[in-house]
């Protein structure tokens, strides 16, 4: 461990403290990702994921503010100047990936792993059966619900 405060790796399994004379991996695992050290009650998983998102935020005002530096918004060349991005631009391949990438690394990271979100399975279940008899559309749903049509509350599905 590399400071003194850090707890070592101390097996309690019979099993376990042989496997550490012989091969010390679980060791060597727990010391590199820092089990030892003491972390806040409230750190999880959450904090991981947002700073996830950070990081994909930051990905994408960076390489959208490199690519708008060589966009033209005009019909007639927006397409060459993608073309010119990817293929004259030093780097210009990887940003516009990492552009694209990242779009879909933020919309994954802010939408599966946020709860309710209407993506994940965040503990809504199955939607209670609102007053207002069959409803045959997404509007006719928010509408007796009194929520605006863009909501993702409830899934929708016409059977």
């Amino acid at each position: 461990m590399s400071f003194p405060w850090a707890n070592e790796y101390k097996p309690s399994h019979p099993f376990m403290k042989w496997m550490d004379e012989k091969l010390p991996l679980p060791r060597l695992v727990y010391n590199s990702v820092g089990g030892g050290y003491p972390v806040p009650r409230n750190l999880n998983y959450f904090w991981n994921f947002g700073f996830l998102a950070l990081i994909c935020l930051t990905i994408q005002i960076v390489t959208g503010i490199v690519m708008a530096m060589h966009y033209a918004a005009n019909t007639a060349v927006a397409f060459d100047t993608i073309e010119h991005t990817v293929r004259d631009v030093n780097w210009g391949w990887m940003f516009r990936y990492a552009h694209a990438n990242g779009a879909s690394a933020f919309n994954t990271d802010s939408c599966a792993f946020t709860p309710n979100s209407g993506y994940s399975s965040g503990g809504m279940g199955v939607a209670p059966r609102l007053p207002g008899g069959e409803m045959q559309t997404r509007e006719e749903c928010c509408q007796v619900c009194g929520v605006t049509p863009g909501c993702t509350r409830f899934t929708f599905s016409a059977e």
